[in-house]
């Protein structure tokens, strides 16, 4: 089914439950080892998750298991180190 013009799809934050245009959200996705990481392109592979890009909503975030949800997978995520410094946290 075609899309009509000028749709834009759009991604709830996991931290705040604001709905946004995808273009205006960072992806979070998981490595091959379970770590969450930023998906700088937007096309890295697996389920991803999507977080408002400020402060406010990445200290907000769930951490430890309740993080998987969004990723549908059991137990903690971890999350890499670098993303920190993105954010400014």
């Amino acid at each position: 089914m075609k899309k009509a013009k000028g749709y834009a799809p759009r991604r709830t934050c996991i931290s705040c439950g604001t709905k946004k245009n995808k273009s205006e959200m960072i992806r979070l996705v998981l490595d091959t080892d379970g770590v969450m990481i930023r998906d700088a392109d937007g096309k890295g592979q697996g389920r991803g998750a999507y977080v408002c890009p400020n402060n406010a909503c990445w200290q907000g975030m769930p951490t430890g298991s309740k993080l998987g949800r969004p990723f549908r997978k059991n137990g903690s995520i971890r999350i890499h180190p670098d993303i920190h410094f993105e954010f400014g946290c």
